[in-house]
């Protein structure tokens, strides 16, 4: 996780990260947390048909696009509102959804950062999660566990804690 110093000075920020794993896939997520993360993602989307745009959402999800790039491509997207204190960081929240190319995801995240959200460190969105009161430190500390996992055993491990089991790893 990213060092605490690091984050208490940003606690006010909007982040946005590729929170979908790296390479190509046929989906990619960009996900945006913060008290301007509706604002911004309602910015760079465009609803498509009676598709309501993002600051009209309430934990629904909506399809539209997004214009990238100096040639102004259109990209399918579907943005996923999630307001807080309920959703996972205990912030508002949003993922947007689209294809997974790596390039694109960057693209993305480079114009919402061009509107004031800053790039999350590592675990940012799992501290935050933590300080909001939404995990507690055990279920952060397996969130870390599962994404560093280098084994299958250490996978299933961290995400017994994640489901609950503290002490093995094993269901109960």
């Amino acid at each position: 996780m990213a060092d605490a110093s690091q984050i208490t000075r940003g606690l006010g920020d909007t982040i946005v990260a590729i929170s979908s794993p790296r390479g190509s896939g046929r989906r990619g997520i960009v996900r945006l947390s913060g008290k301007k993360a509706i604002a911004f993602a309602d910015q760079a989307f465009e609803a498509v048909g009676s598709s309501e745009r993002p600051r009209d959402l309430d934990w629904q999800a909506s399809s539209g696009r997004l214009i990238v790039g100096r040639a102004g491509v259109s990209v399918p997207v579907v943005a996923y509102v999630m307001r807080g204190p309920k959703s996972y960081t205990g912030e508002d929240q949003v993922e947007l959804h689209l294809p997974g190319s790596p390039t694109l995801l960057e693209m993305v995240v480079e114009i919402l950062r061009r509107m004031g959200a800053r790039l999350a460190l590592p675990g940012e969105f799992t501290q935050r999660a933590f300080r909001n009161g939404r995990i507690d430190l055990t279920k952060a500390e397996a969130v870390a566990a599962t994404i560093h996992a280098r084994s299958e055993g250490e996978r299933l491990a961290s995400l017994g804690v994640l489901s609950g089991d503290r002490a093995t790893g094993q269901d109960p």
